[in-house]
């Protein structure tokens, strides 16, 4: 409990919201329960019931890239700090701990945090993108282009309307859509 009001008391002011726990299973368990994840989290190495690099290592079992985990620790031998890293943790503080090291390194593995997650929805977004655009769409938008209107001789458009077509469209998936269409056309 000293050590949670200490970290408390240190994050708190700086606008963080800290929820603490009592042990590895609580803090497993209030993962598990929440309809979302903390930002960040913070595991002893020392704690009742389970070690944190037991917790560690579940947590990463249950949420292999996306929770950022630093562990904190007065063992502060070489072997110490390697197991936590191998366990999981992103990074791992030695006690008695420098406050400005600890806000430090909570401010970077959240930078970390929110560049993968923003590189993770460009991932998502380009594949969305390849599935609605032929290829060299797609090549003319990577290379920068902003506006890509091509002009074909011949044209022919058919209009039509279906009926349902807005709720069968958004009940299946694009490809399914686009082969249906191509099959009644």
């Amino acid at each position: 409990p000293v050590n949670q009001m200490v970290i408390e008391g240190l994050l708190a002011p700086l606008g963080y919201v800290v929820t603490p726990v009592m042990d590895g299973d609580e803090a497993l368990e209030l993962l598990s329960s929440r309809s979302y994840l903390p930002d960040l989290v913070l595991l002893d190495v020392q704690m009742p019931v389970r070690t944190g690099y037991e917790v560690c290592e579940e947590i990463r079992r249950l949420f292999p890239d996306t929770l950022p985990v630093i562990m904190l620790s007065a063992n502060d031998d070489e072997h110490s700090i390697l197991r936590g890293l191998k366990v999981g943790s992103n990074d791992y503080i030695r006690k008695p701990f420098n406050r400005a090291e600890v806000v430090a390194r909570i401010e970077t593995q959240l930078r970390l945090r929110d560049s993968w997650v923003s590189e993770m929805e460009a991932v998502r977004s380009n594949q969305l993108l390849n599935q609605v655009f032929p290829s060299h769409v797609m090549e003319r938008l990577k290379d920068g282009d902003q506006m890509i209107a091509e002009s074909h001789a011949c044209v022919s458009i058919l209009f039509s309307d279906i009926v349902g077509f807005t709720t069968l469209a958004s009940t299946i998936r694009t490809a399914e859509l686009v082969a249906m269409l191509n099959r009644l056309f």
